[in-house]
């Protein structure tokens, strides 16, 4: 049986959670790979052991590279690879010292093909002081670019993670590539839509003909949900409904918890993914007017049209009219949107049609999953 390696050691590997280091090595045991995580410890650690038949091994840091060590120095990398031999390793964010470790067993094991790919951008890793500039100018830089000729490809998850990639640690551009987060397919029942929607609309007090439009995940300002809540509590259309789940920063209780009516606001509090999925599928719409979160691909994956923050290079959730952008994030704007998406009905259900068709192929983890070690879908 053929081996993949996921490396996931600039956070640690947190077991249950809807990321992609959590759904692609499922995905990669169902193509017949035996698959293996390598992690750093943290507060809720577990030791190796089986997890969704995967297998996580956690290592510990260590201070080879005097003060450069604390960026991620991990002596034992090398020699679980050398253990494992495997024949893919899959490296989630390549920002730390020891990944030179993974280019060494590489430059031995000629056979083995290298994949990274990149979740930082100019807004979750601003480089805004001296001390970053040389980590990621210089240091990352200068080890980045070196390894790019023994790696397969350096993905950027969002085209703005593409442009990181190239302009802070200079790989070259034939080397960068888009590779989309999604849904994960496990808990998207697509053809159990109706009966889905139905369930949740009648559990939560929706009518059918309601417009229920859904927001929710990690909910600080920077979201802009409370911004939302505040344009709905302007609309005058009482079939416009909103479905919020999540977990709220204080300040955020104190902003909206208030206006939480079950009726016309409905507050859920914190869900799975096998749960926050179901009530994409309930939907009419997804609202996320502030930063980026993966529940804009998660949505798409659920064939949901969405409202979104016009983000400079984020248009990638937009495959064919399924999207909708705000220039701002404001109570104006936000109710604009809504009222010209809820009196066009043709460019509404062009919106559904591509949601549903397109972009829950597009953004299927499963589909990624082949795409992210250069390997074609198979039915």
């Amino acid at each position: 049986m053929k081996r993949i390696v996921h490396i996931c050691l600039t956070s640690p590997y947190k077991e249950g959670m809807g990321y992609d280091e959590n759904i692609m090595p499922y995905y990669h045991e169902k193509m017949g790979y035996k698959a293996y995580i390598i992690s750093c410890f943290d507060n809720d650690h577990m030791d190796e052991s089986e997890l969704n038949s995967f297998t996580v091994i956690r290592l510990n840091q260590g201070n080879r590279f005097g003060r450069l060590s604390q960026f991620g120095d991990y002596p034992k990398l090398f020699s679980q690879l050398c253990r494992i031999s495997p024949d893919i390793i899959y490296v989630h964010n390549a920002q730390f010292i020891g990944f030179i470790d993974v280019i060494k067993y590489k430059k031995i094991n000629k056979k083995v093909r290298v994949y990274v790919d990149n979740h930082d951008d100019y807004y979750n890793s601003p480089i805004n002081n001296w001390r970053l500039f040389v980590l990621n100018y210089i240091v990352f830089r200068i080890m980045l670019r070196y390894s790019s000729k023994y790696v397969e490809t350096f993905w950027g998850v969002t085209p703005w993670r593409c442009q990181y990639l190239r302009e802070v640690f200079g790989i070259p551009k034939n080397k960068i590539h888009l590779l989309v987060m999604g849904g994960d397919d496990r808990y998207i029942n697509l053809f159990e839509r109706e009966r889905i929607r139905n369930d949740v609309r009648k559990a939560y007090g929706f009518a059918d003909d309601d417009f229920l439009i859904l927001t929710g995940g990690k909910i600080d300002r920077t979201k802009g949900i409370h911004i939302l809540l505040k344009a709905l509590l302007q609309l005058k259309n009482t079939k416009v409904k909103l479905l919020i789940f999540g977990k709220m920063d204080p300040d955020m209780e104190r902003l909206i918890l208030p206006y939480c009516d079950n009726k016309k606001i409905v507050f859920v509090g914190w869900k799975s993914p096998s749960e926050y999925y179901n009530y994409m599928l309930a939907a009419d719409i997804g609202c996320f007017p502030g930063t980026h979160s993966i529940l804009w691909e998660q949505s798409c994956a659920c064939g949901l049209p969405i409202i979104v923050k016009d983000w400079k290079s984020m248009h990638h959730v937009d495959v064919g009219g399924n999207a909708f952008f705000l220039k701002r994030c404001s109570t104006e704007w936000i109710c604009d949107k809504i009222n010209a998406i809820m009196h066009d009905n043709q460019k509404f259900e062009k919106a559904k049609k591509v949601a549903r068709i397109k972009a829950t192929n597009y953004f299927s983890y499963r589909r990624i999953s082949y795409k992210a070690i250069g390997e074609p879908k198979r039915d």
